[in-house]
């Protein structure tokens, strides 16, 4: 049960995680903002 649960819970974790250093990346990449 708790396995199964980590499975889908981590990637979708992982998945919004680097969306925020995406995003924070692209930020920074822009100084003029």
């Amino acid at each position: 049960m708790l396995i199964a649960e980590l499975k889908t819970t981590l990637p979708f974790l992982m998945n919004i995680y680097h969306h925020k250093v995406l995003y924070l990346r692209g930020v920074e990449g822009f100084p003029e903002s």
